[in-house]
């Protein structure tokens, strides 16, 4: 069975998916014990790092939506349009008083004394354009999530999407745990079969396994930046940053698979060290400097192998000068390029003779 390429094919893509699945769970399961819902009587939206996160982003909007002319001007230079579309209260479960710099509420907060699930207090910079500098906390955002919600906007998306998760949250790590065994399974099926071919004998290398292993690595590196840059750059809610890292760490996984298997595979058979691209042009290289060097005469040999020496006292030594700045170092290396050259003139001198 670990001959055949379609047995291979359907582990990898099962040994990827089973790996989706293992992380979401494992994120869902994190992300639940952090928020209480595994306590008795569970945790709400309103507690939850997707409710505030949102707040935060909806708040900053607000906050540093505003550029003042001088700080006893507070103008608005948000399109209207865009504002009423964000921001009005038919649209949206979000609610807000702004306070400018002399505790003034602006007349365009959306806040009317509405029962709230959430409220936080954000302070913002207020430029002077007198001083040019920024004043610290001048502009206070309250910012406040309505209960119950009852736009459709993000907020009541997230906490229908949290609710459809808490009805399944106990059977939420044991899936987890079975798509990690069935992972761990198909990775070890996959390197035992490594190779491997029906009809063959011994270790068949083909495909992007032919490619020379420093060459494959230098290839997949910025695969692998591409993933991570994905982790680290994923939203602001915690549905958007469980989808990027799950998909994030899903290709960093499919990559760690090919990659383990080729190294793999080139272990078993034995061409590793001989297929890297720098060993290849290492014994090219070699080959033409021995077969040019054979080509020499006796005098032009000794030339080639003193000149050689004395290149790389020169390199060592100034390699060693600019790091310990010595005058000994200096004289050393002076001497040593003497005699590389008193040897490059005994050996002329045997020529001649």
């Amino acid at each position: 069975m670990k001959y055949s390429t379609g047995m291979k094919i359907c582990a990898a893509v099962l040994s990827i998916v089973s790996c989706v699945v293992c992380l979401t769970g494992l994120y869902t399961t994190i992300y639940f014990y952090e928020q209480g819902f595994y306590r008795q009587g569970g945790g709400n939206y309103y507690e939850t790092y997707s409710c505030s996160n949102q707040v935060y982003h909806r708040a900053d909007q607000v906050g540093w939506g505003y550029y003042p002319a001088s700080c006893d001007d507070l103008a608005q230079e948000w399109d209207v349009q865009e504002y009423q579309e964000t921001m009005d209260p038919a649209q949206t479960n979000f609610r807000f008083e702004l306070y400018d710099q002399k505790g003034k509420l602006w007349s365009a907060s959306t806040y009317n004394g509405e029962n709230y699930g959430y409220h936080s207090t954000l302070y913002y910079d207020l430029y002077d354009s007198e001083s040019l500098t920024y004043q610290p906390d001048t502009i206070r955002v309250e910012a406040y999530v309505v209960d119950p919600l009852v736009a459709d906007d993000e907020f009541s998306r997230q906490a229908q999407l949290m609710e459809k998760l808490v009805s399944v949250k106990e059977e939420v790590p044991i899936i987890a745990a079975v798509a990690g065994v069935m992972t761990i399974g198909t990775f070890v099926y996959l390197l035992c079969a490594a190779g491997r071919k029906k009809g063959e004998e011994g270790i068949v290398v083909g495909g992007l396994h032919r490619v020379p292993f420093d060459l494959l690595s230098a290839g997949m590196l910025p695969l692998g930046v591409l993933c991570m840059a994905i982790m680290w750059n994923c939203g602001y809610t915690a549905l958007e940053t469980g989808i990027g890292f799950t998909v994030a760490l899903t290709g960093l996984y499919a990559l760690a698979l090919f990659y383990i298997m080729s190294f793999t595979l080139r272990c078993r058979a034995h061409n590793l060290w001989r297929g890297l691209l720098v060993c290849r042009t290492y014994r090219w290289i070699k080959a033409k400097w021995l077969l040019l060097y054979r080509n020499l005469n006796c005098l032009w040999q000794s030339v080639v192998v003193v000149s050689g020496f004395a290149f790389l006292t020169v390199i060592v030594g100034t390699f060693c000068i600019l790091v310990y700045d010595s005058s000994v170092v200096l004289l050393f290396w002076i001497y040593m390029l003497l005699a590389y050259l008193a040897l490059l003139a005994l050996a002329v001198i045997f020529q001649l003779q």
